[in-house]
């Protein structure tokens, strides 16, 4: 059959259609890249498939999409071709942190546990032996190394 992108607007079943898949594969390929990275299914499909799918059946279609063998296949191919620090790295970290230390729609409490993990990632706290954070200081630093240097 002759499907079309409107085809599937119309029908979000069809999105879980091999032979739809087929015909626009290189869209899916860059939906299960969006997944591989983490992006919410929606927020994949707005980026793949455009915003036109991003409706009310976002949801059905981002089902149909990711419950079939193909989707599995290639999400399992793709993620293991992908390189860990492509997929996650200290900036990612600062940033997702950031956004969750500065949302004022979070709960006060999760907001400031963001915001003690920045301060560990960047260096102005530490996390001492007993699990408490403390300033750091030009002495944690050296006594850093001296550890590393008794292992090597």
């Amino acid at each position: 059959m002759n499907y079309t992108l409107e085809d599937a607007q119309d029908s979000p079943r069809l999105m879980g259609n091999l032979e739809f898949i087929e015909k626009y594969e290189k869209i899916y390929i860059k939906y299960i890249h969006c997944r591989v990275h983490g992006m919410t299914p929606v927020r994949s499909l707005r980026r793949s498939f455009g915003e036109d799918f991003a409706d009310l059946d976002a949801l059905k279609r981002t089902h149909y999409i990711e419950n079939n063998e193909y989707y599995d296949e290639k999400f399992k191919e793709i993620l293991t071709k992908t390189p860990i620090d492509k997929l996650w790295n200290e900036k990612k970290s600062v940033h997702l942190l950031l956004t969750i230390a500065n949302d004022t729609n979070d709960r006060n409490s999760t907001r400031l546990k963001a915001a003690q993990e920045l301060n560990v990632l960047c260096g102005i706290t530490i996390t001492d032996k007993n699990g408490n954070t403390r300033k750091s200081t030009l002495a944690d630093f050296y006594s850093s190394l001296d550890g590393k240097e008794e292992s090597r």
